[in-house]
């Protein structure tokens, strides 16, 4: 009777999804934790909203896997974690690969209806636990200049909560003055205007460092709003 017991307990651990996702993702050959059979670094989530954005993952990222689109794991040939199982893990860092425009605007309002974004943000508020959005769309595409400069404010906040931002030439984006208004350049920038006023400044979020040109003049509305929203002005050249 008690090996009888002990065998249905033995088949109820086995077939638990989540017991199955850790001899997959978490145990090493000869038993040594830390390293996967594939050599994927535990400690790192690499997570993707569509199966789509999955398939193009960089194959070489060295981490666990994870798709929105695949709330029980398994895709094909590659194995991914599933949603229970990717929230209950302590991550290091999280790489979300080719986020979403409705992503990263749910993200920076605080939205969290689904799980990656509830995932995300529960790492924010416990802090510990590095987020990156790589290979990002390109926000310069966005036809309307008011539009785009929502999702740029977007984007602003997403860096003040310490997330790193990336372009799709893997570098880090960064604010920039054009004469449509606000953009996203793979180069620091720098304000072009011959002047920078109040009105410039409402847009831009609070604690954020501007560069501004050597002859740019700063109007007395617009150090007084810089101040307000705790903006740092530099001119080019000098230190920041």
């Amino acid at each position: 009777m008690e090996q009888e017991k002990l065998a249905a307990l033995i088949q109820k651990v086995l077939t638990d999804p989540r017991i199955l996702a850790l001899l997959r993702n978490s145990i090493g050959d000869g038993g040594s934790a830390g390293i996967s059979k594939s050599g994927a670094d535990p400690s790192v989530l690499n997570a993707a909203e569509t199966r789509n954005a999955l398939d193009q993952m960089p194959p070489l990222w060295n981490g666990s896997r994870y798709c929105q689109e695949l709330p029980d794991g398994s895709h094909g040939s590659s194995d991914t974690l599933s949603s229970e199982w990717a929230a209950e893990r302590c991550w290091d860092v999280i790489r979300v690969y080719q986020p979403s425009l409705n992503f990263i605007a749910k993200l920076a309002t605080g939205v969290a209806d689904e799980p990656l974004l509830r995932l995300i943000q529960q790492r924010l508020a416990a802090g510990g636990c590095r987020i990156e959005l790589t290979e990002l769309s390109n926000v310069e595409n966005i036809g309307s200049a008011s539009y785009r400069k929502l999702f740029v404010g977007h984007l602003a906040t997403l860096r003040s909560f310490g997330i790193l931002v990336q372009s799709g030439s893997s570098q880090a984006m960064t604010v920039t003055g054009t004469k449509t208004g606000l953009t996203v350049s793979p180069v620091p920038g720098l304000w072009t205007y011959k002047a920078l006023t109040e009105r410039d400044l409402l847009d831009i979020e609070k604690g954020t460092v501007l560069t501004i040109g050597r002859k740019c003049i700063v109007t007395s509305l617009a150090a007084d709003m810089a101040r307000r929203k705790s903006i740092r002005i530099c001119r080019e050249g000098e230190g920041q």
